[in-house]
């Protein structure tokens, strides 16, 4: 995707005007490029070669991983920018720099992670040097000599260290230095936080950095000396309580510069979710200093990605004991009440899923995301109307939320309002256009409607964007079907398959495909995959007996 991006960037034509000859070169054009590489996220799991490298380590493997992509990316952007400059080849002046030399480079991690240290396995819910301190190389065209710096830098000195090298003077208020400059400020403050925990009803999380120490504000404050002690074993707030005091109070005066106040919904709005049925209660005080200290609670926090680990992996039942004695024993956690409800539904307990998602939605009322959840819920377990009022009120919360225009435009898809679905499934792409599942399902209603060509215009939005989306690759397939083309259609539901093997719905209208096209065999074989499917397929099943009866 990187190497693809480099070849759309616009780049002026060499051909479209004279270049005078005794021209050194054409100025180049400036371009900016960003890419995130997500790979070493956990769960972590290398290509097999890559692992192999790492001795089986699957976190170096990942990195390994990378590194490889990066020398990539670097080789793409040399060779696609060196070709386009003038005189370039192998026959070029050797002493002509490549495009590559002139260009910045940085490379930065986002965050660290912590496997293990002080109990987190990743990241995000402590303030530890693990997660804190990342790499930060940077390459840039006017330095020749490289140079290790040791003093202290933030990823917020990006921004102005590149404004720098690009000549172009930083926004007036823009945070961070330029890293680049030869002065360095010896009393610079360093700050980080997290607030994450929050979503286990933890307490987040301030850090200070200032010369040597470091200050980790929770209860009860840390002060740790990293230069001597960089594992942050030894808690010396105690024994140098005015050091801890005072950069607890510069923590504060970050805190108060950048504090946004939380908003209640609109009066208007509270009284339209009130006629649907449901609260919209002003933000809750936060109750940061008296909520527990993520680092007290970690383990809890390491049996949650235990337990996504199970979900992610399709083992959500063999998860459903720890996440319901986590959302037992942290009633407050946002995130262990809506994992545990949504690994119900995924176990096909809808009804359980239900009462979860209203429970969660009483205790945070005037959520949009939580009000999706729980129509979500609500449909599985088969009450359309509570999971109308429920789309309708997230859309209270948030006139803009794609997800419920897509929610309500399914509900109304059960209800056989094609029109009304099409036109739900409309807004939801034009707030969200990058969707696949959302042009899929506008797809399938205008497919519903008799709109051929433009239920075919949908699909191809949807492959567009993932070429291998298997409800779209479906969708086509069942329009050529539909139009006498059974031949073209059989590629469109293996190409669902081969993405998504468990695809039912597909293994039958592939049969249908290969019957209609004379392959009689195997429509067969594809009839018998349908028969063999789980009980929650039957209606599949009944159709796949009856066309494979037909056959015999």
């Amino acid at each position: 995707a990187a190497l693809a991006a480099l070849d759309a960037l616009s780049l002026p034509s060499r051909t479209s005007r004279q270049v005078d000859a005794r021209s050194a070169s054409v100025a180049p054009t400036p371009f900016f490029l960003w890419v995130h590489y997500y790979d070493p996220h956990a769960p972590y799991d290398p290509p097999p070669a890559f692992a192999a490298r790492a001795n089986g380590d699957p976190y170096n493997g990942e990195i390994a991983y990378v590194d490889a992509e990066l020398a990539r990316l670097l080789d793409g952007v040399r060779q696609r920018f060196d070709r386009r400059e003038p005189g370039s080849g192998p026959g070029r002046d050797a002493a002509r720099a490549s495009a590559l030399d002139r260009m910045a480079i940085v490379v930065a991690g986002d965050h660290g992670e912590s496997l293990g240290e002080h109990g987190e396995r990743t990241h995000g819910m402590l303030l530890y040097e693990p997660a804190l301190r990342v790499p930060l190389i940077i390459r840039s065209p006017r330095t020749t000599t490289p140079v290790i710096r040791s003093d202290p830098a933030s990823l917020v000195d990006i921004a102005p260290t590149l404004a720098a090298l690009a000549g172009v003077s930083p926004a007036p208020k823009m945070d961070g230095i330029n890293l680049l400059r030869r002065t360095v400020e010896a009393d610079r403050e360093v700050y980080g936080e997290t607030n994450y925990p929050r979503a286990a009803g933890w307490s987040p999380l301030r850090s200070l950095i200032s010369r040597s120490w470091k200050l980790v504000r929770t209860t009860p404050l840390e002060l740790f000396d990293v230069a001597r002690d960089p594992g942050e074993t030894d808690n010396l707030a105690g024994k140098w309580p005015a050091i801890a005091a005072a950069m607890a109070a510069r923590v504060a005066e970050f805190e108060t510069t950048s504090k946004q106040a939380a908003t209640a919904p609109s009066a208007e709005a509270q009284d339209r979710l009130r006629a649907l049925g449901y609260v919209a209660a002003s933000p809750s005080v936060q109750t940061d200093s008296s909520a527990p200290n993520p680092a007290r609670e970690i383990a809890a926090w390491g049996e949650f990605e235990d337990a996504l680990t199970d979900v992610a992996s399709g083992r959500g039942a063999a998860a459903l004991p720890r996440l319901r004695g986590l959302s037992t024993r942290y009633p407050t956690a946002q995130v262990f009440q809506k994992v545990y409800a949504q690994a119900l539904l995924d176990a096909g307990r809808a009804a359980d899923g239900l009462v979860a998602f209203r429970t969660i939605v009483a205790r945070w009322p005037g959520e949009s995301g939580l009000l999706h959840d729980l129509a979500v819920a609500a449909r599985a377990a088969g009450r359309a109307d509570e999971a109308s009022r429920a789309e309708q009120a997230a859309l209270v919360v948030d006139t803009r939320y794609p997800a419920a225009y897509n929610g309500l435009g399914l509900i109304q898809v059960d209800a056989g309002r094609f029109a009304e679905a099409a036109a739900s499934f409309e807004r939801a792409t034009s707030l969200e256009p990058s969707d696949p599942s959302y042009w899929t399902n506008l797809g399938n209603a205008r497919r519903e409607l008799g709109d051929p060509a433009r239920a075919t215009e949908a699909y191809r939005r949807a492959l567009a964007i993932d070429d291998g989306w298997p409800d779209a690759a479906n969708g086509l397939g069942v329009q050529l079907v539909q139009g006498g083309r059974a031949a073209e259609a059989i590629p469109w539901f293996e190409k669902a398959l081969g993405r998504s093997p468990g695809f039912v719905e597909a293994k039958l209208n592939l049969g249908i495909a290969l019957q209609q096209a004379g392959q009689v065999e195997r429509a067969k074989a594809a009839y018998r995959q349908v028969l063999a499917a789980p009980q929650k397929y039957r209606q599949q099943r009944d159709a796949a007996a009856k066309l494979l009866a037909g056959l015999r």
